[in-house]
């Protein structure tokens, strides 16, 4: 019985014979086991040793021939990515532009990091340098995809009118409004996601949802405090003010498309109509008639 080579042994377990090579040849030797080792495990879980090991080299002497993991990657990374913020930039929007088309036609967790690099023309150890994983590329398209909410914020800043208290609401209604209609494909996806999956149910809570809601209590509470509205559950109210938009736009996007879709008009008309309900409720109100006997 013959005995296996020694080549054949160290492809079997995923190593890379070292053979005789010079420095420069040793190092990319190294890059290129860095590449499969990032490809296999993700970014965020290689060690250097288990690159050394692909290399066939112990873990000290790889450090010959880089500094550290952080030195070894940017070469991996540097030579398939131009660090320009610029260049950056735009294959951030490609990256989450192929996301939201690949998470839609194939869902969340069928698609891959692999195919996600395959949409954008990148090796997958590369699309790690953007992103740690996909959960992050679905909270960067939630965050940055319906930023109109963002401007929520001002109310637990303490910042928004108690005075005008109509003219405040209508601003949050419109954000909500706003949020939906730039950016329908995205709040689909947000909806159905989150129904079939729930981490990224609760990558949505957390990241749009929850601080919106928390902001607009705050606010209510001051209102309260302050004898504008009577006293009522400032959670519960700040949830129903913001559910009565999202579920006149979600079922307006689902059922309608894009004829449901509303001009600015009429989303102007839609959030100073439902304000109006929020505030004064929809029952008439009591008129005095005075003392007619």
């Amino acid at each position: 019985m013959c005995e296996s080579s020694p080549t054949i042994i160290y492809l079997s377990q995923g190593i890379r014979p070292l053979a005789h090579l010079d420095k420069d040849g040793r190092r990319r030797q190294i890059l290129d086991a860095a590449r499969d080792a990032i490809a296999e495990k993700g970014l965020a879980h290689v060690t250097v040793g288990d690159v050394a090991r692909r290399a066939g080299l112990s873990a000290g002497a790889l450090y010959r021939y880089f500094g550290g993991k952080d030195e070894l990657f940017s070469h991996v990374l540097g030579e398939e990515v131009s660090f320009t913020q610029q260049t950056a930039d735009r294959r951030r929007r490609e990256i989450l532009d192929a996301a939201l088309r690949l998470f839609s036609e194939k869902g969340f967790r069928e698609t891959t990091m692999a195919a996600l690099a395959q949409a954008v023309g990148l090796s997958e150890a590369a699309l790690y340098r953007y992103f740690p994983g996909k959960d992050d590329i679905f909270t960067a398209l939630v965050q940055e995809r319906t930023s109109a909410l963002s401007l929520v914020g001002d109310f637990a800043a303490g910042q928004a009118d108690t005075v005008d208290v109509e003219a405040e609401l209508r601003r949050v209604a419109l954000s909500v409004i706003e949020a939906f209609s730039e950016h329908p494909d995205v709040m689909r996806l947000i909806f159905t996601e989150g129904l079939k999956y729930q981490p990224t149910a609760a990558i949505c809570y957390e990241q749009l949802f929850a601080p919106s809601a928390e902001a607009l209590q705050t606010y209510l509470d001051r209102l309260v405090g302050q004898g504008v509205l009577a006293p009522v559950d400032t959670g519960i109210a700040a949830r129903g003010f913001l559910g009565m938009f999202a579920f006149f736009m979600l079922v307006s996007q689902l059922f309608l498309g894009q004829v449901g879709q509303p001009s600015l008009f009429q989303q102007e008309s839609i959030a100073t109509e439902l304000v109006r309900v929020f505030l004064d409720g929809a029952r008439p109100r009591e008129v005095s008639t005075g003392n007619l006997s």
